[in-house]
């Protein structure tokens, strides 16, 4: 399992950006224990809950069960509130909600948003 971003806004609103996160259980614990200590707030990670449509209309992708419960024991194992937060867009199966309520603060349900006036008309379909 790679991530490939993360994102986290501490409480001066300064958005901290890594490509390079530890990607083993343990490195959530240590990632998760920094930014506690660097003030941070909310932790929005993407890629954990990948869906997609392919050609025949078939759901297709992964929900990381295993990396979503590994990130929510390490926000729940440091010394800080941290908002946990996924993207899975408007693919999200309504069958994972009990698992995103047991795991996560929230999660997106739109899907992702450009700076282009048809993006934004696809929101409110």
């Amino acid at each position: 399992m790679s991530l490939d971003f993360l994102f986290v806004i501490g409480e001066d609103g300064q958005i901290i950006h890594s490509n390079s996160i530890v990607q083993t259980r343990l490195g959530y614990s240590l990632d998760v224990q920094l930014y506690a200590e660097w003030g941070v707030d909310y932790v929005k990670v993407d890629d954990l809950l990948y869906l997609a449509i392919n050609e025949t209309g078939e759901q297709t992708g992964h929900y990381h069960h295993d990396e979503i419960k590994a990130i929510r024991k390490a926000i729940d194992g440091c010394d800080r509130n941290i908002v946990f937060s996924l993207s899975p867009g408007n693919l999200a199966p309504v069958e994972e909600a009990e698992f995103l309520k047991q795991h996560t603060d929230l999660w997106r349900v739109s899907e992702d948003f450009w700076d282009e006036l048809e993006s934004l008309k696809r929101q409110f379909l």
